[in-house]
C-alpha cells in the first residue's frame, strides 16, 4: 500500500470510529475521541473531517480536534502553530461555529503552554509573516488570542499589553480614528 493509500486508510478508520461514537456518553466520547486524536498525530496526519460546532459534550469530531490540536501545541508550543491550526480552523469548521472553536482553541492551548514564552522578536516575526496574506486579519486573531491566553495564565497581561501599548502599536489599533 502507498503513503497516499495508508493515509487515507487512517482517516477513514478515524472519520468511521468518531461517527459511532456519536451519542455516545461523555467519557466514552471522550476515550474514543483522544485515541482517535492519537492516531492521527502518531502518523502525522491531521484531522481531515469537517467541524461543525464547538460542543464537547455531544460532537467526538469536535472533541478529536481540540484533543489533536492540544498535542501540537504541547510539541510546539509557538506562534508557527497557532498559525498552521489558525488555516486548518479556516478550512475545517463551518461559519457557524469558527468563533467559538479559535477562541476556546487559542485560548486554551495558551494557557496549557504558558511557560513557553516567544520573545517580542519572534513574535514580530510571525506578525511579519502573515502581513499581505489574504487571511492575515483572522490570523492575526489567533495569535492575539493565543498569546492573551498565556499572559493572563502567566498573570502577566498588563504588563506586556503595556509594553506593546508603550511602542504605539497597539495603541494605534485600538484607537477609534485608526
Amino acid at each position: 500500500m502507498d503513503a497516499s493509500a495508508a493515509q487515507e486508510q487512517v482517516h477513514e478508520q478515524v472519520r468511521v470510529r468518531l461517527a459511532a461514537a456519536v451519542g455516545a456518553d461523555a467519557a466514552d466520547l471522550g476515550r474514543i475521541a483522544e485515541e482517535a486524536a492519537l492516531r492521527l498525530r502518531e502518523s502525522r496526519q491531521e484531522p481531515d473531517f469537517k467541524v461543525r460546532s464547538a460542543d464537547f459534550a455531544t460532537d467526538p469530531f469536535f472533541v478529536c480536534a481540540d484533543r489533536y490540536w492540544r498535542r501540537r501545541f504541547a510539541d510546539s508550543p509557538s506562534s508557527d502553530t497557532a498559525l498552521v491550526c489558525a488555516r486548518w480552523i479556516a478550512v475545517r469548521t463551518t461559519a457557524e461555529c469558527r468563533s467559538a472553536v479559535r477562541e476556546q482553541w487559542t485560548l486554551g492551548n495558551g494557557f496549557i503552554s504558558r511557560s513557553h514564552m516567544e520573545t517580542r522578536e519572534q513574535l514580530e516575526e510571525a506578525a511579519r509573516g502573515i502581513a499581505g496574506d489574504p487571511e492575515a486579519a483572522d490570523l492575526a486573531l489567533t495569535l492575539l488570542l493565543y498569546h492573551t491566553g498565556k499572559l493572563r495564565a502567566n498573570f502577566a497581561f498588563d504588563d506586556r499589553l503595556l509594553a506593546l501599548g508603550q511602542r504605539g502599536r497597539l495603541r494605534r489599533a485600538m484607537s477609534p480614528t485608526a
